[in-house]
């Protein structure tokens, strides 16, 4: 999905129409269990903010490669 975490409880995802109708199905599903839960599609961002968010997901994507090619030689070493 590529979703961008912000916080412990919120999360960024590039917007479509049916994602933002599954995620609402799924904010339905928590309320019913009794649980909050809120889907806030946002428009046009300040060039600032939407900079900040950029780097964030590059950094992310960056870590998530470097652990990925950490873990490669171990994973296999243990096929061996």
């Amino acid at each position: 999905m590529g979703a961008l975490p912000l916080t412990p409880g919120a999360a960024i995802v590039a917007y479509s129409e049916e994602l933002h109708e599954q995620m609402d199905w799924i904010a339905e599903d928590i309320t019913d269990w009794g649980g909050d839960a809120w889907v806030l599609p946002v428009g046009d961002l300040p060039k600032a903010d939407e900079a900040r968010i950029r780097r964030r997901a590059t950094g992310t994507r960056r870590a998530r490669q470097g652990a990925a090619l950490a873990a490669k030689p171990m994973l296999s070493r243990r096929g061996s």
